[in-house]
Formats: structure tokens, C-alpha cells, sequence
């Protein structure tokens, strides 16, 4: 699903809760199918051909716009060897200042050795959760990983903004945080969004198919829905809906819930649609209410003038455009069952869109932070656009972390923004470093940590 590394798509029926990291930790995967573009010839490595089953019913059909090229990346994984191009060009845009002290307060907290994922989910009451995917549990007051339980989602609640000097607990409590459906797949989470007094969080389940490092492929797509998510968590009551508009194949994928935003009275929900030849796509959906109403989904394709593709249902052609008699339009919105056009690409798997003012105080923009060149980057990148399809996105460079910073084999990914609950824009950024082998992070806990880093202003 995600940039993982030694601690990603282990086996779930190997990793229960309470097993030490020793018993459960035995297998090492990438999942990293980079796309290798002009100045950034990655070097060869495994893909996850076997993530991802997916019938073709949803699957993006268009080409996806490439947004505005930046500087390129290098390939961590390949042992930081950094191309002479990428070593010699100039970063784009400020350094994102550290955040030490937030920083240590996550390596401080009581239960947790360390984890990816950190999708920020605001709440009634100005608390924030935290949703947090592959995590080590601590054993009593043991900071031994290697006596660690490894869990494969995770929570955390932080009274107020996630900012240093917040109170913030680990969720130890709730492991695993969001069940899985099946006693033999585990749930990844993806993002969530508080709306009208109901919480809905997103995940995308795994299944282990074949006894080796990468024999695991995503299987489904859940929605969890909480009624009462101003109540105590230790009381939310969760209701699990399977996506029906989530596809997976052998090697294409299309799964929903990797970034959420409010905008007009509905809810915006971006997925990733891969397709078998590894390359990953932004793609849009909304929805007006309840998100669990998966008829009122509808699916943002750039295709203009276009034609029904439903072949039983004669269309009217007005205006050289096709007119579909069951309520579908030309405004780029259609009903399921259309198929979503691939919007940014190539894209990480997570990611976070926003709306934020424009410099000038016109209308507001549309912001997606996430690590550069699909998702294994030392690049943090921000894309802009005036509209939530980011067509014609201006794409800058936050952030590139020195390569010969980090030891043989460490890698950064799944940069992300950390959202506010006040209603303003996101002031920060969360980035996490994973490794090849089991030893940078079983015997060095320097790694596979939140990382946290501020974010510039929107005119910046």
C-alpha cells in the first residue's frame, strides 16, 4: 500500500498483538514501485506486483498531466547513491525548520517506540486524533524494540493542536485501533474527517497470499463511522462499511480515503489509482452527505465533451456533448459507476490536500504535501492549485533532506501535512525515515519516528 520498508507488509497472522517484534518481524519489503523519470533513473528494485487485486470496472482510463516538473530526486533505497544531476541542483523553495521539542514528546510518550502514517483527524471538543499504521507497543516500561509488540494500526489523542506542550497519549487501550474484517488481513488507515456531529475514518485492508517478503496485496477498502465522536474514545461506537467503489487486481489498484477535505457542503475524497505498470495517480470523488451513501458518490473526470459510457441508454447530444437521460453531466462530475480521471501524477500513497487563503486574498487554493516522485524521496513537495482537481498544479520543493545524512539502507517517506483544528491551514509537517534491514531499527531507535518539521506560509 504504502512506502514501507522492514516494518511494512509483514505477515498479519505472524504479528498479533502481545507477540514480540523478535517473533513477528521476519520479513523485508519495499512496496515501493518508483516511477524512474528524466534525471531520476531509479535504480532497479522489487515491486509489489502482488498488492492490489482490482477488476478494471473503476479503474482510470486517461492519461494522467504530469504537474510542472521540480528538481529531481534520488532513490534512498539504492543505498543513497545520488545521481550527479540530482546532487548538483538546486533546491527549490525554503528548508523546513526542525520541531525538537514536538519531536520529543512523541519519543516520550508512554506505550509508543515508534510508528508511521500520523494522519491527523480534528474532533469536537478541540482534540485531534492521531492515526498512526505500523507501530511498535511498548512491553511494560521496556524501550527494547526487540520486546516490543507490533501492532499494524494505531491511535493517539492530543488535547488541543498537535504542537509541542500538548497533551498527547497513546491509545494503548485500542490495539488494534480500527479491527480488521478477517482474522487473517490487517487494516492500514488512511485519512478522516469530522462532519455534522459523525466521524469517518478510511483504511485499506492486506492480506498475506504467499510465504515470502512481498506475498501481500490489498484486498478492500473501509469506511469506520462514529456517532459520537464528542464522546470519550474509550466509548465511540464504530460501524465498519466495505467501499464498494475500491478495486483490486494483480497488479492495478484503486483505493479511497487518502486525504479528505470540506468544500461547498461536501466532502471531498481523493484516492490512488495504480495502474499494473506501478505509476500511481491522484483521483477524486465526492460525496454530499453521509459518506457511507455510496450511490451518492460521484467521480471527477476531465473528459469534456464526453459521452455516456453506458451503451444501453441512448443519450441526447446537445451542444456536441452527450446528455445522459439518468441525471449524468458534463461538469466533470458523474455518478458511479464513471470512472475517475487520474489527476497529479506520479503520487505517494499518502498524502494530505488542504484549502488554504491565496496570497493575493483571492479565492482559496488547493495544497497537497506529500514526499516527492511517488513516495520514497528525500524531497518534501508541495502542490498548488486554484481548484480541488489541481489542474495545472505549480509544484515546489519544501523540503530535500541531505542523503549522506542518513546511514546505508535508511529512507524518508509519507510526508504529509498535520491538520489544525482551529480551521487554519496546516503549520507543520510530518515525515518518517524506515530502513531496508531489521537492524537500523531493532537495535538504533534513532528511526521510524514521527518527524516533524513548519510548514511556510501559503506566500512564502
Amino acid at each position: 500500500m504504502r512506502a514501507r520498508g522492514f516494518v511494512g507488509g509483514r505477515r498479519a497472522a505472524a504479528v498479533p498483538t502481545g507477540l514480540t517484534v523478535a517473533a513477528g518481524l521476519c520479513c523485508l519489503a519495499l512496496c515501493l514501485p518508483l516511477t524512474a523519470t528524466a534525471g531520476n533513473q531509479a535504480a532497479p528494485q522489487p515491486t509489489l506486483t502482488a498488492s492490489n487485486r482490482r477488476s478494471p470496472a473503476m479503474a482510470p482510463t486517461d492519461g494522467a498531466p504530469t504537474p510542472p516538473a521540480t528538481t529531481p530526486t534520488s532513490n534512498p533505497a539504492a543505498g543513497n547513491r545520488v545521481d550527479p544531476a540530482v546532487a548538483a541542483a538546486p533546491t527549490v523553495g525554503p528548508h523546513l525548520a526542525p520541531d525538537p521539542a514536538l519531536d520529543a514528546q512523541f519519543r516520550a510518550m508512554p506505550g509508543f517506540l515508534g510508528g508511521d502514517g500520523c494522519f491527523t483527524v480534528p474532533l469536537p471538543g478541540h482534540r485531534t486524533l492521531l492515526l498512526f499504521g505500523d507501530t511498535f507497543v511498548a512491553s511494560g516500561s521496556s524501550p527494547d524494540r526487540r520486546q516490543a509488540a507490533f501492532v499494524h494500526n494505531t491511535a493517539a489523542l492530543a488535547e488541543g493542536e498537535v504542537e509541542a506542550g500538548t497533551r498527547i497519549r497513546f491509545l494503548a487501550g485500542r490495539l488494534p485501533f480500527l479491527p480488521s474484517p478477517a482474522t487473517d488481513t490487517w487494516l492500514w488507515p488512511l485519512d478522516g474527517i469530522c462532519r455534522d456531529g459523525r466521524l469517518s475514518l478510511f483504511a485499506t485492508e492486506i492480506r498475506q497470499v504467499a510465504d515470502d517478503p512481498f506475498g501481500f496485496r490489498e484486498v478492500g477498502n473501509h469506511l469506520f463511522v462514529i456517532d459520537n465522536p464528542a464522546d470519550p474514545v474509550g466509548e465511540w461506537r464504530f460501524t465498519r462499511h466495505r467501499i464498494p467503489w475500491g478495486r483490486f487486481g494483480r497488479k492495478a489498484s484503486l483505493t479511497w480515503g487518502g486525504s479528505l477535505v470540506a468544500h461547498d457542503g461536501q466532502t471531498l475524497i481523493y484516492g490512488v489509482h495504480q495502474r499494473e505498470d506501478g505509476r500511481k495517480s491522484l483521483v477524486l470523488a465526492r460525496a454530499p452527505g453521509r459518506l457511507e451513501d455510496f450511490r451518492s458518490w460521484s467521480f471527477f473526470r476531465r473528459t469534456a465533451p464526453w459521452r455516456c459510457a453506458k451503451p444501453a441508454l441512448p443519450a441526447a447530444i446537445r451542444g456536441g456533448k452527450g446528455v445522459c437521460p439518468t441525471s449524468c453531466r458534463s461538469d466533470g462530475w458523474q455518478p458511479a459507476p464513471h470512472a475517475p480521471s487520474p489527476l497529479v501524477s506520479p503520487i505517494a500513497n499518502e498524502f494530505t490536500v488542504y484549502a488554504g487563503p491565496a496570497p493575493d486574498g483571492g479565492p482559496d487554493r488547493f495544497f497537497l504535501v506529500a514526499s516527492g516522485e511517488g513516495g520514497l524521496s528525500w524531497d518534501i513537495i508541495r502542490h498548488e492549485a486554484g481548484g480541488p482537481d489541481f489542474a495545472r498544479p505549480v509544484t515546489r520543493v519544501l523540503h530535500r533532506f541531505p542523503a549522506a545524512a542518513f546511514p546505508q539502507g535508511v529512507f524518508c517517506y509519507s510526508a504529509k501535512a498535520v491538520r489544525r483544528g482551529d480551521g487554519r491551514p496546516p503549520d507543520r509537517v510530518v515525515h518518517f525515515t524506515n530502513a531496508t534491514t531489521a537492524d537500523p531499527l531493532l537495535l538504533d531507535n534513532t528511526w521510524y519516528w514521527p518527524e516533524f518539521h513548519r510548514l511556510p506560509g501559503h506566500g512564502e
